[in-house]
């Protein structure tokens, strides 16, 4: 990503990697379809710089507070407030387990026909993730924050709609959204 918008003070960059794989675990007795999805992400933002003026600390070229190196909210770190960690370089990795469950009650739920529920999903789910002023391994890897959750997927005419419920050192948090996180 890359802001041109404000001129030289203010513009920044923000590179980034995921890599995601989605494992087939095939069929059981009670379950149409198993996969164990993986990803991994990590960002950082070369342009961020800090300087002293005045025995003042002074940020320039950085990103605002919801882009760039962030975790925490509906896509990563979700048992954390939106945008909860922020800094020059991040590093972020998720683990789910989603089962297609084959008994399925709402299908023949008249009232829920105009929802077009193709197929609902069970999903458990680990996270990790740090943030860290700048892009070194260790620095990224010391004390990672960690949640853990379920969640209820839907696949409702050609959208997939999910209910997480996560817990992490900070809480609980329950969230709304469409689409897988990743």
């Amino acid at each position: 990503q890359r802001d041109f918008i404000d001129g030289d003070l203010n513009s920044w960059e923000f590179l980034s990697v995921e890599l995601s794989k989605v494992f087939d675990l095939g069929s059981s007795g009670w379950s149409l379809q198993r996969v164990l999805a993986l990803d991994f992400w990590t960002g950082y933002v070369p342009t961020w710089e800090t300087e002293t003026v005045d025995g003042q600390l002074r940020v320039t070229r950085r990103p605002p507070q919801y882009e760039g190196a962030r975790l925490g909210g509906l896509y990563r770190m979700r048992g954390y407030e939106d945008n909860r960690f922020h800094d020059k370089a991040s590093v972020y990795y998720s683990a789910e387990y989603r089962s297609i469950p084959a008994w399925q009650p709402l299908r023949g739920v008249d009232v829920l026909e105009f929802a077009g529920i193709e197929y609902w999903q069970w999903v458990l789910f680990a996270e990790a993730g740090q943030v860290a002023p700048h892009w070194n391994v260790s620095a990224l890897h010391d004390d990672l924050h960690v949640d853990a959750g379920v969640s209820l997927r839907g696949m409702l005419h050609t959208a997939v709609c999910r209910l997480d419920v996560s817990v992490s050192e900070e809480g609980t948090r329950i969230t709304a959204m469409y689409g897988h996180p990743f």
